[in-house]
Parts: C-alpha cells; sequence; structure tokens
C-alpha cells in the first residue's frame, strides 16, 4: 500500500507501522461490532472506537451499497474528501454521502442502519506503552476519582479495579487496583517489540500476546490453579490456628492437673484459656472439614475451567453461610472464606501487569487467543457517567450496599443463597460525536460491573445494579446487559426536533429505510428500545376527479407507503348532509372509488403506528365537491402586471387544465367583480374575446364551454397606476348529462 500511495504521488511517508489510537481492553469482537455498540477503551483522551472510523460502507435493508464518510479526518482539522464521489457512484454502483450527521446515526446504531460490510478507521504510528499498577483501597481512591486529578494529565490510560466484596478481614473495606499506562516510543518496547509475534500468524492459529491479564475477564477459561492456591492457603491457615489452640490447650491442662499448690486465679485463667482453646479447635476443624471439602469433592478434577469451579465453590459456600448454625458456625465464618477466595483471585488478575513497555495491542488486548472454543459463561452490565458527577461514587458504593444485602440474605437468587463473584472496572475516556454514543461528556467514566453467570446471585445482582442504573439515569452500554425500554432511551437521548440526538438519529433511519417501510434490520432489541421510526407520515392524498358531478364516480387516491409495515390507515368522510363514514383502508398505497356525495365533503386519511404501547398518528385531508346543476365555485385573484409591445396592463390567467375537474361540468354563466377602473375583457379557448359589462357583471353562455380550461382575464390599457386590482368570480355550473 506505501509503494502504491507513492506511486500515485502522495506526499510523506505512508510505510508504518501504524496502530490503533485506542482498544476496547478484550480482544475476540469485530471491528464493526464493537464499533457500532459503542465500545470504548481507557484512554482518557480518546473516545471510544467509534470514533476513529472516518468512513464506512453499508448496505441498506433495501440492498443499496451506500458510501459514507466525515467531512473531517478529526474534527479539528480541515474538510477533506477521502474518495471521488463521483467515481464511487460510476465504478461501484454506490450512493455515495459527505454527511456527519448520516455517520454519526450509521456509526453506532446497534445494527439497525443496515450491515457494514467495510470500514476505514484513523491510524495513529505505532507506539509503546509501559504500565504500572498500584494497590490501594476505596477509601483513597473515592478522593479522587471524580476529581480533576494529576493521575488524568500524567498518563494515557487509567482504570480502577475495584473489588464489590469488602477484605476478607476488614469487610468494610475494599481493595482497588489502580492501572495507568504511560506512552512510550516504540524503540523503548525492543525489538522485536515486547509482546509481538513477528511471525506470520494464520487465520485461525493460536497467537499468545505476551500481555498483562487485562482483568477477571482473562483467565475465565484458565484452568483453576488460581483458585486452588487460595483454598489451600486456608488449609495452612486453619491448620496453623488449630496447632497453636492444641498448644494452648495442652499447656492449660497442664496447669490444671498439676499437682503442685497452684493460686485459684492462675487455675481460673488456665480453664478460660482451654476453653477458648476448644473452641477454636472446634472452629478450625469445622472449617478444615468444609475446605477440604471443597478441595477433594466440590472443585472437579482437572482439567477444568476456572468459572466453573468458581461458581461450584461460591455457591457451596454461600449454601452453607445459611445453614451455618446446624454447623456450631455463624454465616459470617462461611463469607470469611468468600472473601478470602475472592479477593486472592482479584488480586491475582486485577494486580497483574505488563513487566515492561510493550507494543501497544499487546498492552490493550488482554484477551488469551489460545483459548479457543472455551466456554465461560459470563454476564456485564456497564453504565456510564459525566467523570465529575457525584453519582459515580453513590453508585459504586450502592453495589457494595448490594453485595451486602447478598451477604445478608436480604437478597436471593429465586430463594437460593446469593453471592457474587465479580468486580467492577472504572475507566475513563473522552467524548464521542456519534448520536447514540454513550460517551457523552468531555470525560466519561465507565463502570463496568462484570460476574460469572453460574455463581447464584450473579443474575440478581445485576438486575439490582440495571435497576439502580435505570433510577440513577445513568446511561447504559448498548452491547452488554441492556434491558432498557423506549422511555429511558427518549429520556437519556431526546427525541424532539431538532436537534435532539435521537430525533436526528431517527431521521437518519428515515433516509436509508424509507421511513421505515424496509425493516429487514428491525429487532425485538430496536423495538423494545425505541431505534425505530414512530411518527407516520403521509405523502398524499387525492380526489380525482375532485370537483364531480354528484353520484358521479371519484377515486380517492393515497399514498403512505413510506412507513414501518405495522402502519394501519383509515379514511374518514365528513359529507355535507352531516353524516359520516369510516372505511379502514387495506394497504398504505392505493385507490378507492368513491360516489361523489352531494357538495363539499371533507376526507381525512389517518395513519396509526404503535410502538411499545405508545401510538403515533399522521392526518392528511382533502376534499371533493358533488356538483348539482346551478351550483357556483368561487374564486378570488390579484391581477399581476405584464407588458405587451412596451404597454403595461394588469391581467389574471385562471388555468384550470386538471384532472381533478370533471370534463363533464360546464359553465353556465359567471359573476366577475373588479376593483380599479380598468375594462376587462375574457379570453377563453373556443370563445371569441368577450368584454365584461360593468353592471350587472355576469356574463352568460348559450354554448356552454367546459370548466376545465384556461380563463385569462385582462384589462385594457393605458395601465392605472396603484395597488394592484382584485377580481373575484364566480362560475355557475352545469352536469353534461
Amino acid at each position: 500500500l506505501a509503494a502504491q500511495l507513492k506511486a500515485k504521488g502522495a506526499v510523506g511517508d505512508y510505510s508504518g507501522p501504524w496502530a490503533c489510537e485506542t482498544l476496547g481492553g478484550a480482544g475476540g469482537q469485530t471491528i464493526v461490532g464493537a464499533m457500532s455498540t459503542g465500545t470504548h477503551g481507557g484512554d482518557v483522551n480518546f473516545g471510544p472506537i467509534a470514533s476513529m472510523a472516518v468512513a464506512l460502507h453499508l448496505v441498506d435493508a433495501q440492498g443499496t451499497h451506500h458510501w459514507i464518510e466525515r467531512t473531517r479526518l478529526r474534527p479539528t482539522m480541515l474538510p477533506i474528501h477521502l474518495v471521488d464521489g463521483t467515481l464511487v457512484r460510476q465504478r461501484f454502483g454506490m450512493e455515495y454521502h459527505r454527511d456527519d450527521d448520516l455517520f454519526n446515526a450509521v456509526v453506532v446504531s446497534c445494527g439497525r442502519m443496515g450491515a457494514i460490510c467495510s470500514v476505514v478507521l484513523r491510524a495513529v504510528r505505532q507506539y509503546a506503552l509501559e504500565e504500572e499498577v498500584n494497590e490501594t483501597d476505596w477509601n483513597d481512591v473515592r478522593t479522587w476519582i471524580n476529581n480533576k486529578s494529576p493521575v488524568f494529565l500524567i498518563n494515557r490510560f487509567v482504570s480502577v479495579e475495584i473489588n464489590p466484596n469488602g477484605q476478607w478481614k476488614h469487610p468494610s473495606q475494599h481493595t482497588c487496583y489502580v492501572r495507568t499506562r504511560r506512552l512510550r516510543a516504540l524503540n523503548d518496547a525492543g525489538s522485536p517489540p515486547y509482546g509481538r509475534d513477528e511471525r506470520g500468524v494464520k487465520h485461525g492459529t493460536e497467537v499468545n500476546l505476551t500481555t498483562s491479564a487485562g482483568g477477571l475477564s482473562a483467565i475465565l477459561c484458565g484452568t483453576d490453579d488460581i483458585l486452588r492456591a487460595p483454598f489451600k492457603d486456608l488449609v495452612d491457615y486453619f491448620e496453623k490456628a488449630r496447632e497453636k489452640a492444641v498448644a494452648v490447650w495442652v499447656a492449660s491442662a497442664a496447669i490444671i492437673v498439676a499437682p503442685l499448690p497452684i493460686p485459684p486465679s492462675v487455675r481460673q485463667a488456665a480453664l478460660a484459656a482451654q476453653s477458648a482453646a476448644a473452641g477454636v479447635i472446634a472452629y478450625t476443624t469445622i472449617m478444615l472439614d468444609i475446605v477440604w471439602r471443597i478441595i477433594d469433592h466440590i472443585l472437579p478434577p482437572p482439567p477444568t475451567t476456572f468459572s466453573d469451579a468458581t461458581a461450584l465453590a461460591l455457591n457451596y459456600l454461600s449454601y452453607l453461610s445459611h445453614i451455618a448454625d446446624t454447623l456450631s458456625l455463624h454465616s459470617a465464618d462461611l463469607f470469611f472464606i468468600i472473601r478470602m477466595v475472592i479477593g486472592a483471585v482479584f488480586a491475582s488478575e486485577a494486580g497483574g501487569k505488563l513487566q515492561k513497555p510493550a507494543i501497544s495491542y499487546a498492552a490493550m488486548d488482554g484477551h488469551n487467543y489460545k483459548n479457543k472454543g472455551c466456554v465461560a459463561p459470563g454476564d456485564s452490565i456497564e453504565v456510564f457517567f459525566d467523570a465529575n458527577d457525584p453519582n459515580v461514587q453513590v453508585f459504586i458504593e450502592k453495589m457494595f450496599h448490594r453485595v451486602h444485602q447478598l451477604e445478608m440474605g436480604e437478597v436471593t437468587d429465586d430463594g437460593h443463597p446469593a453471592v457474587f463473584g465479580g468486580y467492577i472496572s472504572a475507566r475513563f475516556m473522552a467524548a464521542s460525536d456519534a448520536f447514540l454514543a454513550m460517551q457523552r461528556w468531555p470525560m466519561t467514566c465507565a463502570l463496568e460491573i462484570a460476574g460469572l453467570s453460574r455463581v447464584n446471585g450473579t443474575q440478581k445482582f445485576l438486575e439490582l445494579v440495571e435497576a439502580d442504573a435505570i433510577e440513577t439515569n445513568a446511561i447504559i452500554h448498548w452491547g452488554q446487559r441492556n434491558n432498557w425500554h423506549m422511555k429511558q432511551v427518549e429520556s437519556l437521548y431526546d427525541p424532539s426536533p431538532p436537534m435532539g440526538l435521537l430525533y436526528r438519529w431517527r431521521e437518519a433511519l428515515s433516509s436509508l429505510t424509507d421511513h421505515g417501510r424496509f425493516d429487514l434490520f428491525s429487532t425485538k432489541f430496536s423495538h423494545q428500545r425505541g431505534l425505530e421510526i414512530t411518527v407516520p407520515l403521509i405523502k398524499s392524498l387525492a380526489c380525482a376527479p375532485e370537483v364531480v358531478c354528484a353520484g358521479s364516480v371519484t377515486v380517492v387516491e393515497w399514498d403512505a407507503i413510506s412507513n414501518p409495515p405495522e402502519t394501519v390507515a383509515e379514511l374518514k368522510i365528513w359529507r355535507a348532509d352531516g353524516t359520516t363514514e369510516t372505511r379502514i383502508l387495506p394497504s398504505l398505497i392505493g385507490s378507492l372509488p368513491l360516489p361523489a356525495p352531494i357538495g363539499i365533503s371533507k376526507l381525512e386519511l389517518l395513519l396509526a403506528r404503535e410502538l411499545n404501547g405508545q401510538v403515533y398518528h399522521d392526518s392528511r385531508t382533502t376534499q371533493c365537491h358533488g356538483v348539482l346543476d346551478g351550483d357556483e365555485r368561487p374564486y378570488l385573484f390579484t391581477a399581476e402586471l405584464y407588458n405587451e409591445n412596451g404597454q403595461d396592463f394588469w391581467a389574471y390567467f385562471h388555468t384550470l387544465r386538471s384532472r381533478f375537474i370533471s370534463n363533464s361540468l360546464l359553465v353556465s354563466e359567471i359573476e366577475v367583480t373588479f376593483t380599479g377602473p380598468q375594462i376587462w375583457t375574457l379570453q377563453t379557448p373556443g370563445l371569441p374575446v368577450l368584454a365584461i359589462p360593468t353592471s350587472p357583471t355576469r356574463l352568460q353562455f348559450p354554448t356552454r364551454p367546459v370548466f376545465n380550461k384556461e380563463w385569462n382575464y385582462r384589462a385594457n390599457p393605458p395601465h392605472a397606476p396603484g395597488a394592484p386590482p382584485q377580481i373575484g368570480v364566480r362560475y355557475k355550473l352545469v352536469c353534461q348529462h
């Protein structure tokens, strides 16, 4: 490509290597899937992946191919054409759009606009990242997480991994790991760069990027070694405690049974120490029995996955916590183990880091590509706030409270004991221009809450978190757990014209789907969230002819085909005699023969489109005049000034040549009134020039001309100065039988 560009006279060095500005933090995604749902990284000065896109190739529901591009590569740059629109149309038969509004609607559209075949991404020179991870706790993080802390100024990337389960020894404290990355020159990553496989990688081969853990999601398919380790540590912990207690019990017993005289106070203290030691021995024996049961019987034998082993262990422990009294324990004793296990796994993953500067994607992509086909069911929700909003802290602490409710049994999973085996990740990024992007603020904070779905409690916990997010008016990630209804979407994205984000998005959808008529890409997801056309649209309604002899057949014609297929149409008729009629129309486009009622009738076409219980309407009216002999049609005109052979004169050319007037209507006479002193004549095809008398101003036609023709009124010169004359005409009609 670099050689081709150079051959075409391109200025600059295009040989690369090139890199993406940011990535979503985990592989296994498609570019378009990540882009279309607003997926993001954690680079504080960069928006989501959608912000890197500058052009795309879309196939809409009609099969039409569109090339859509931004007007600028970056908002701060001058406008630029990426391609020659004329050549795109000629060579590829594609529609060409250089339209920021259309692009900002399509780029994040959850697949509703059509199939995106390809996308052009803005690239940057390849670079390296140096990572640092610091362990702290929530009490420290909460002091700066939504303030303008220097951490956001000196680092390219900032994320905070938060354990919503309390520390095993201090349940009210929550461990956090602050992960930051700083930009480094590519040379700092070594040669070849650390984290890059220089061998050719073919499709389907296994690739190891030699990267950091990248969060809990990176080990969901790994072995259960990480999980067995804390249980073995617990064995060691309880065995040492029991050994110490046994030693105390034996020493106390020796004092109690000693033959030498012992002061009563010493003997009493020995009895108390022995009793306490006996309690510890009993307690640690029970706990060791539980831990060994988990190691030997609950955890599946190797090979097994981390996710399955974790779910089995945590579910077993949470079950025991609710029958703890039958084991001579308290539920807190079991949650002590739960918190220790979760804390150990969390520390091993969230605390991992790159050991040296690495090439960009190796630092940003935490996906383990060797785990092909591994099933690791998880569930997650991600909510977005203005990074300066105090609700960031409030929401995180509300999740701590939700975990506590699980521990206390106040919340269960369909009656089953529950625990949350997951984490909170806070990441920060810049705003996006995409209409439906979640990144709405100069600095956005995204809180991802993820857990293993087979752990009893994960689903219930995420349900509560989602309800809390909706109540807080937080924005929810389109591509993760999202049960929004249209009401919530409209409250956050504004459907009102002309500048509401959802309104502008729907306008783009209208242009690509013929106002919803072509609904191939309409889904249950898009319907529930209101990513659809709402208000229907009528193109035309007419009677042909509109003026006709009463009793003759006129044809009502309507066109409302450009609407969602579920739109319903009906026709209402208000007759001059006061009677009404309603007809349900069989389709959104068509015609209907109708005997013309006597007099002027009003016809109204009504469209109704229901979406999520809300009914939207559009209407249009027309009229039909069923003429009886002697009926009159009045008109009022303003004359216009004309020049002929250097002579100015007033005139008005009343043209009635129309399919909306029946040719069976004849004129028996006309009555004309004028303002001004001019003498007027009437000129119409088929008749000689007629002078219009001044009093009475009536002309009768022994040979009745057809009404549907030209009627030209002209004032004789000289031109009288002043305001244009007004012309009033009443045509008396008769029907030709």
